[in-house]
């Protein structure tokens, strides 16, 4: 398999570093550290915020800017943001009242966590919400993305949406934490691979130089882009079928492939 030279690394969080639990493997952690020893370059690209990447950037030791909110938000090591792609609040309340006229719960989140614009479409007792009836009409600040979830609700949301689709990234995505079908709502800006390349272009790499790993619908235009791009067991059809490398079955798909790609080993 001849593939591109590979200079740094782009790894996402959920389901391809971490185990379904959240956990860090410690295959997975030792692979990155002697990654990380040899000098190139790794980064995290999460659909996560800040506060919940901060831990895994922490514990592998990165000096990297780390990608959340799907590039929405891109981050210094340190936290402080580099560079964001926010909804503007303008923008943002145009979909929240398109939505809440069909009825639709929108789940934003904002700088210190999440509220909804109505009850969510699930038990309280699974999650207890926040739900703040005035959102609708005062946000408090830009959001980093929307969120509508359930088959149906998504379904009328992308339907309602068509309109702004030029403005906006949309990800309809199958969460496997949930079991529930759910529709991420970013600006047109933001984006994993957008957000990679900007992220590049401060280390003075391309993506052609990098090894992308990933999972879901959210990785496929950054696996796509990527000189070498590696999708795990787990993946949606669509990223196994693009990938160069499918990692075997297991938790620890990320340490073979930084073992059979960067490292030398099988």
């Amino acid at each position: 398999m001849a593939l591109n030279p590979i200079r740094w690394i782009i790894l996402d969080l959920d389901d391809t570093l971490l185990d379904g639990e959240g956990r860090l493997p410690e295959a997975n952690r030792e692979a990155v550290a002697e990654v990380v020893a040899r000098g190139l370059p790794v980064v995290l690209a999460t659909g996560r915020r800040w506060s919940a990447c901060e831990p895994y950037h922490y514990a592998l030791g990165l000096s990297t800017p780390a990608i959340c909110f799907c590039g929405a938000d891109i981050r210094r090591a340190d936290g402080v943001p580099l560079r964001q792609h926010r909804l503007s609040g303008f923008l943002a309340l145009e979909i929240i009242r398109t939505l809440d006229g069909a009825g639709l719960p929108v789940r934003v989140s904002l700088e210190d966590g999440s509220c909804w614009t109505r009850e969510p479409p699930y038990p309280r007792r699974l999650r207890p919400p926040r739900v703040d009836p005035i959102l609708v009409e005062r946000l408090p600040h830009a959001p980093y993305q929307l969120v509508v979830e359930g088959e149906r609700q998504v379904e009328v949301a992308l339907r309602l949406l068509e309109p702004l689709a030029g403005q906006l990234t949309l990800y309809p995505i199958d969460s496997r934490s949930t079991g529930r079908r759910r529709l991420l709502i970013l600006d047109g800006a933001a984006g994993k691979e957008k957000a990679a390349r900007l992220v590049g272009e401060k280390l003075g790499l391309s993506l052609d130089e990098a090894l992308a790993m990933g999972d879901g619908p959210v990785d496929l235009e950054l696996l796509r882009q990527a000189g070498t791009s590696v999708a795990m067991d787990i993946a949606v059809p669509e990223v196994k079928a693009l990938a160069d490398l499918v990692a075997p079955p297991g938790v620890e798909g990320v340490a073979h492939a930084l073992r059979r790609l960067v490292l030398g080993g099988t």
